[in-house]
């Protein structure tokens, strides 16, 4: 269960890590609604420049695929962003996917100049029902 201690470890942890590689953003897209939901798509960028799956980003062993600590477990960066933005959702908003639903992107922002200003944003949306009631009597 995260808190604020733990989410700022997990925050350091991972801001080193892409600023190691040269990552300066990576976008997390989410979604869900009826009971399921859940991370969309990771995307990583190197200076604005989307790095898709089929880049050399992805193929070069020391970018990806160092093992990280994440809740005891050794993990790869890609999952543990996937397993820490479900469990920051988690965190700021319980069951976001439930009923109705809702949406968003996690922004990771990794300041090269100064890794300490590396920020994570959340752009959260609550999707619900709004509906008029009409009364009609003949």
């Amino acid at each position: 269960m995260l808190n604020d201690l733990l989410i700022n470890e997990y925050k350091n942890k991972i801001m080193t890590k892409l600023h190691s590689i040269n990552v300066t953003k990576v976008i997390v897209y989410y979604s869900g609604s009826g009971d399921s939901g859940g991370i969309d798509d990771i995307q990583f960028y190197i200076n604005e420049q989307h790095q898709r799956q089929d880049t050399s980003f992805y193929s070069n062993k020391n970018n990806l695929d160092v093992l990280l600590d994440y809740e005891n477990k050794d993990i790869t960066i890609h999952d543990f962003i996937y397993e820490f933005t479900d469990n920051l959702l988690q965190h700021l908003y319980g069951s976001w996917y439930n009923d109705d639903g809702g949406n968003g992107e996690v922004h990771y922002l990794v300041n090269q100049k100064d890794i300490d200003q590396s920020e994570i944003i959340v752009n959260h949306n609550e999707v619900y029902t709004e509906y008029n009631t009409h009364r009609n009597k003949f």
